[in-house]
Parts: structure tokens; C-alpha cells; sequence
């Protein structure tokens, strides 16, 4: 925030500068299928689109929340990841297919985005979405998960079923 407030020239210099960033691990948090279900159970209808889409696709949420509608074809979705930059369409699936259906159902206003909150024509906005989980996630009795979780969820039952997680995420 800094460096972008001295190029703004709102600040004359960055305090943080050289300061060295803190370690963290990697989180290992697994939720596995009987968590998921109680989560699902919980979540409201857009939130329940966003963790299968967020499951199916393997996206980090910020990726999934930013598909258009002009994105997705009978091949696939076509993901521009945020992170990596990295362009890759995820093949399009039976599975895929109905949640894609479910989402269109959602809401009745024209909009780019496949996800947008009722009655307007933008995006959610990832704080929206992340509120809307943690709720879910509280009334389930699920403890320590967060939307990242369905990335790594999905990518683990993948690579158990013998796919290819890297090709998937965008590795």
C-alpha cells in the first residue's frame, strides 16, 4: 500500500521498505467430503454454485468469481488467472455443465459475469462471497476452513483419482 501511495505521491517515502517479509507455512488444511457436505448444507444457493464451481475447476475463488459469460463454451471455461497470468480453459464437463445452468438461474439481470449479486450488473465482490462462506462454515460446525481450502480439496481428489492436478491448476 505504501509503494502505491508514493507513486501516488501521498506518501514521500515507504516505511515497510526492506523490512523482511514474514515466513509463513503452507496451509495443509484438507476438508474432506462429509465437511464439505455439512458446508454445502448450510450455504445459500449462490454460495453452494461458488463451492462447485470453486471444486470442479480447481480456481482459486478471485478466478472464479471473474468468469464472464462470454468466457464459457461447449469446450470449456476459459480461466485468465490473476496469480500467474497463466491462460488454460477447463474442459467442459457433464458436471460443469449443470452448475454453469444453476448459476445463469440465479439472477434475471443481463450481465458479462456468470456470478453477480441480484439486481446488479458487476462482479462479487470477493469480501461478499468470503462473509457468505464463513457463515456457512460457522453453522455447520466446521472448524478452520476457508474458500481457499475447496482449491486444495480439489486438486487432492484429483491427483487420488490419477489426474493431473498441475494441468488443471495452471502449473
Amino acid at each position: 500500500i505504501f509503494t502505491k501511495g508514493v507513486r501516488l505521491g501521498a506518501c514521500d517515502f515507504n516505511p515497510s521498505s526492506g523490512v523482511a517479509r514474514f515466513d509463513e507455512d503452507k496451509r495443509k488444511r484438507y476438508i474432506t467430503d462429509e465437511e464439505y457436505k455439512l458446508i454445502y448444507n448450510q450455504a445459500n444457493e449462490v454460495i453452494q454454485v461458488v463451492m462447485d464451481i470453486c471444486y470442479l475447476t480447481a480456481q482459486r475463488i478471485g478466478d472464479v468469481l471473474k468468469i464472464k459469460r462470454s468466457d464459457i463454451s461447449e469446450e470449456g471455461i476459459l480461466i485468465v488467472q490473476q496469480k500467474s497470468k497463466a491462460r488454460l480453459t477447463v474442459a467442459m464437463t457433464p458436471e460443469i455443465a449443470g452448475v454453469i445452468a444453476r448459476a445463469k438461474t440465479l439472477r434475471n439481470v443481463p450481465c458479462q459475469w456468470l456470478l453477480h449479486p441480484k439486481g446488479k450488473a458487476t462482479a462479487y465482490a470477493y469480501s461478499s462471497i468470503k462473509s457468505a462462506y464463513q457463515r456457512a462454515v460457522s453453522a455447520s460446525g466446521v472448524t478452520d476452513a476457508t474458500l481457499h481450502d475447496l482449491r486444495a480439496k480439489s486438486l487432492t481428489d484429483l491427483k487420488k483419482a490419477g489426474g493431473d492436478p498441475q494441468k488443471l491448476a495452471g502449473h
